[in-house]
């Protein structure tokens, strides 16, 4: 077995800040429990990286977020028979494109492009990002006009 341990300074902060709150509060117990505040820990049975790891979690929060919204925030149980699968159907996609959503915003944030550019702004970058098959140039392909800064912009999230 494999044991990763990280300290998350908001999960940190929000559980300090509860306990001081919370009715079951005591010096004794505060004085042990003060250094597990934002303390996650995996267990593995497979020797990885702790980034790795730490990406494979934030993956899965984003997930779980998303799902707590649809369980949370839609109730679909008094909806009609007929129509259960199509709706079902129909949030399964919103779910997907939240997710996938999630993680171009993350690879943005990753790679300093919404330092530059809103969120709106660099997906109409990747939009305007054409390739074209020239047959009569030996069946290779040539981008569209864009700017130089885009292209790279561009190519960096795809590395």
């Amino acid at each position: 077995k494999f044991y990763y341990a990280f300290r998350d300074n908001n999960r940190f902060s929000k559980e300090h800040s509860d306990y001081l709150k919370s009715k079951k509060y005591t010096i004794e117990n505060y004085k042990k429990l003060k250094d597990k505040f934002g303390t996650i820990v995996y267990i593995s049975n497979q020797d990885l990286e702790p980034i790795d790891i730490y990406k494979m979690y934030k993956q899965r929060w984003e997930i779980e977020l998303v799902n707590k919204f649809y369980q949370d925030n839609l109730n679909l149980k008094e909806v009609n028979k007929k129509s259960d699968i199509s709706i079902y159907g129909a949030e399964f996609i919103k779910m997907l494109s939240t997710i996938i959503g999630y993680r171009i915003k993350n690879k943005f944030e990753e790679r300093g492009i919404l330092n530059e550019k809103t969120f709106s702004e660099a997906l109409k970058v990747f939009n305007s990002y054409k390739k074209y098959k020239i047959n009569i140039i030996g069946d290779s392909w040539i981008v569209g006009k864009i700017s130089k800064k885009d292209e790279e912009m561009i190519l960096s999230c795809l590395i």
